[in-house]
């Protein structure tokens, strides 16, 4: 019960918030973000010079905007490593990490807007596509791949390398229910209410797979109604 409590304030919190904008009384400076959040530095950032593929999102830094729940943000160079699951961010030429993420109510990169949710899946950063009655996420997902010894044909080694994985997709509903995407009959489930109407959008606009796009019409249509 304390889950679903829980999870119910994060998505209204959603619906009320994220995709309207929100008004801020202090913006941050990133020294003061830095100190008073006690973010540790992240892993060597040259970790990775071996590793074919990239484990983020977006390899270079952008102007980001971290949004924190006690009504201040702070505006920094940001990029989401996506292998880790974590918000990095530059300061002074030093890679640092979010290091409480739960402190945080949304990241704005790059045109997505990122929420940190502890209740789905195994928790993390999910990309908010749609808020509202039906909100639709994103987990962003890649894989990494050891390098291998050299093959008895080839003589050579297989350099260790991050692959990108499917990503997955949920439905978060204002009653709490969680429902993770799998095929559009999962959807339906999840929009059972307005099955009906959904039916016949579905097939207004030819919407047949669970395709990110067909998703995000979906969504934004139930919200609609």
């Amino acid at each position: 019960m304390r889950t679903s409590n829980l999870l119910l304030i994060v998505i209204f919190t959603l619906s009320s918030h994220v995709m309207v904008g929100q008004r801020y009384d202090e913006f941050l400076d990133a020294y003061h973000f830095n100190k008073n959040f006690e973010n540790p530095p992240a892993k060597n950032s040259n970790a990775y010079d071996d590793v074919q593929g990239s484990p983020y999102l977006n390899r270079e830094f952008a102007e980001g905007l971290i949004y924190l729940k006690d009504s201040t943000a702070v505006r920094l160079p940001l990029r989401y490593n996506i292998y880790t699951d974590e918000m990095e961010y530059l300061l002074n030429d030093v890679v640092y990490e979010v290091g409480n993420p739960r402190f945080i109510n949304k990241v704005l990169l790059g045109g997505s807007a990122f929420i940190y949710l502890q209740f789905v899946d195994k928790g993390g950063f999910f990309e908010l596509l749609e808020a509202g009655k039906c909100s639709l996420i994103q987990k962003r997902k890649v894989a990494y791949q050891p390098a291998e010894g050299p093959k008895p044909i080839q003589g050579t080694i297989t350099p260790a390398k991050f692959l990108k994985d499917p990503d997955v997709f949920y439905i978060l509903m204002t009653d709490s229910q969680v429902f993770r995407v799998t095929n559009m009959k999962s959807v339906m489930d999840a929009l059972k209410d307005h099955q009906a109407e959904i039916e016949a959008y579905n097939k207004t606009e030819g919407i047949r797979g669970a395709r990110k796009d067909n998703l995000l019409k979906i969504a934004k249509y139930y919200n609609t109604l």
